[in-house]
């Protein structure tokens, strides 16, 4: 039960950040070419801001961390 938890946790937490990447740019190339441009902004409801190779999301109340450069 704990792992099934577990799975739809993590699940979320990459479509929130998949929707983010796409909003941002569908194309992975186009997304670190205009993530090194655009530090910080607003998108789809998303506020985001580039930090060194990650980036912080927040949306609804939500707050995500990840790391965009090895994804």
């Amino acid at each position: 039960m704990i792992n099934l938890f577990i799975r739809n946790v993590l699940n979320d937490y990459v479509a929130f950040i998949n929707d983010f990447k796409y909003q941002f740019s569908p194309n992975m190339d186009e997304f670190e070419q205009k993530s090194s441009r655009n530090r910080s902004g607003q998108i789809g409801g998303f506020k985001y801001q580039f930090h060194g190779a990650g980036c912080r999301l927040e949306k609804d109340g939500i707050v995500c961390e990840f790391v965009y450069a090895y994804q």
